[in-house]
């Protein structure tokens, strides 16, 4: 089973990295005498320099910031993760979070790669490697239980992205690969937002929301407005659509976490 598993993992890192200048002629003008040059006043009044700053903010900065944030949030389990390999226990380690980041990554960058955007790309790289450790460290520690729902979780979320890329680049469906991976990537997205909903129905029975991280939550509220003014800027559906979704998701779980928090 550990030689089927690490195959799998192999099998993932390698199949997931699957104006021209103008010049114009100056006018011969009669000779007056020179003024002081004035300074433009475009960025004051709405002009080119505004259109510019913009244009910085939403399609540099943003994903910038989205891509750290989401990277970080990729390597916060390296403790807990650490902790366990060291005491050769996984203890109350949750395991299922660890296949939906690898799928989840995977899907996103074999989509950032077809499109060849740095941005969608460069988090996931992080979020698939560091995925692939913790799912492999709990896979290693586990029961022989839970060894079969980390190898069934993984190879399905690998099969799935695995089929729809092969189909996709070989023209068997009627959009494109782009189209194809956008969508699958979506709906991985939406899994690996949506786990925290049976977290919300047990908080919403007990009245009790101790067992939500209320900063965690905050930060995929920024983490998916980031995104979804990236997406929005370089209009791109399957960018700002999950991402407004997963905001609205984390909105409502700090919202019952506000609610329901002890006091």
């Amino acid at each position: 089973m550990r030689a089927a598993f690490a195959a799998l993992i192999a099998i993932a890192v390698l199949a997931a990295p699957a104006a021209a200048l103008t010049v114009t002629a100056a006018r011969n003008v009669p000779y007056r005498p020179q003024r002081p040059a004035r300074r433009p006043l475009a960025p004051l009044r709405g002009g080119g320099g505004s259109d510019e700053s913009m244009d910085f903010v939403l399609k540099t900065l943003a994903p910038l910031m989205g891509g750290i944030i989401s990277a970080t949030m990729f390597v916060a389990p390296f403790p807990a993760v650490l902790k366990a390999r060291a005491s050769k226990a996984l203890g109350d380690l949750n395991l299922s979070p660890y296949p939906a980041q690898c799928g989840n990554c995977a899907a996103w960058l074999s989509y950032g790669l077809l499109i060849s955007n740095r941005w969608v790309m460069a988090p996931n790289v992080v979020g698939l490697i560091t995925g692939l450790f913790f799912t492999y460290t709990g896979y290693a520690l586990g029961s022989v239980t839970q060894r079969d729902a980390i190898l069934v979780s993984f190879a399905s979320y690998m099969s799935v992205i695995g089929v729809a890329l092969l189909c996709a680049l070989n023209g068997v469906f009627s959009v494109s690969a782009k189209d194809v991976m956008g969508r699958v990537s979506i709906g991985l997205l939406m899994i690996y937002y949506c786990s925290p909903l049976s977290t919300i129905a047990k908080v919403l029975q007990t009245k009790d929301s101790s067992s939500i991280d209320g900063a965690l939550t905050v930060v995929g509220i920024v983490n998916g407005l980031f995104w979804a003014a990236y997406g929005l800027a370089i209009s791109d559906i399957y960018v700002y659509g999950p991402n407004l979704t997963g905001a609205a998701l984390s909105t409502c779980t700090t919202l019952v976490w506000l609610l329901y928090r002890s006091k």
